[in-house]
């Protein structure tokens, strides 16, 4: 009687600590991504849940990033999601929103500091960027019967771009969306390299370019000699094709300092009539097209 009793408070101990690793398993498997985030300002809520933290293949970056996502549940049911970099842990994307804030509380100005500060607890800002986005933003989504709308909110959005000697490069920035009326950071995202262009030296003029482009296209295209190239604009840009350009050999990888050219048609023969434009890339220092982004 005795033996079994002392089974009993031995099973009872044993099932206690089991219940206990769990728990504490459980609260380390949240609590690990959560310290991580904490040294950026991010705060994850109590009631929120750890649903995804895995490794995954980003396409926009080209790289492995760490996929990390929590569901907030009800009454302010979302989602946060995070990427962070799988060798630094550095902050590549992260979104806790839309908040539907309907009151803007802050101006532009200080929306703009709050979102410098995030920065500045995530990222190292290089000497060359330009701001190139800072506007309130009505954001109205969801059309619903009747002309209303699903989603009617304010945000601000704020973007600096990459500059190398004073040129833009394409595709490459900092964006934070600012909530209006807490001033809250509720998005960031970074897409940025330290990768310097593969050519650095300008040859080639807008005048040469514009022409390289116009014969390149003429060349390409026998069908439409007989149609009206129409240069549009020609500005020099530092340029990073799509990964899925570079796969699929369309265009080079890198970064290139290029002129891109934009032309339309006119006089279209018929069945080429969806061909409205075509987006030249010429390189600056040799004159080579290094690629033509058309409509498909």
């Amino acid at each position: 009687m005795r033996l079994e009793k002392v089974k009993g408070i031995i099973s009872l101990l044993a099932f206690s600590l089991l219940l206990t690793f769990i728990g504490v398993g459980g609260a380390l498997f949240n609590e690990g991504p959560i310290k991580k985030l904490k040294k950026y300002g991010i705060e994850i809520p109590e009631d929120a849940t750890l649903t995804v933290d895995k490794i995954i293949y980003d396409r926009t970056r080209g790289r492995d990033v760490r996929f990390i996502e929590y569901k907030v549940p009800s009454p302010d049911e979302r989602s946060i999601t995070i990427k962070l970099d799988t060798s630094t842990d550095e902050l590549l994307f992260y979104s806790d929103g839309p908040r539907m804030e309907k009151q803007v509380r802050i101006s532009v100005e200080e929306a703009k500091e709050k979102a410098l500060e995030f920065i500045k607890r995530v990222t190292e800002l290089p000497k060359e960027l330009k701001l190139t986005k800072a506007e309130l933003l009505h954001q109205k989504l969801g059309l619903l019967p009747g002309g209303g709308v699903l989603y009617d909110y304010w945000e601000y959005w704020f973007e600096w771009s990459r500059l190398i000697n004073g040129i833009e490069v394409k595709n490459e920035y900092i964006r934070v969306i600012v909530a209006p009326s807490s001033g809250d950071v509720i998005a960031y995202v970074k897409h940025w390299t330290g990768e310097q262009p593969r050519n650095t030296e300008v040859k080639i003029s807008k005048e040469q370019a514009v022409e390289l482009g116009r014969e390149y296209l003429i060349e390409r295209r026998r069908a439409l000699i007989e149609a009206i190239l129409k240069a549009e604009y020609s500005e020099l840009v530092v340029k990073r094709f799509s990964s899925a350009a570079v796969e699929w050999g369309y265009a080079p990888e890198g970064l290139w300092l290029c002129w891109e050219v934009k032309f339309t048609y006119t006089e279209l023969p018929e069945g080429l009539e969806f061909l409205k434009w075509s987006i030249v890339y010429v390189q600056a220092t040799t004159g080579e097209v290094l690629f033509v982004n058309e409509p498909k």
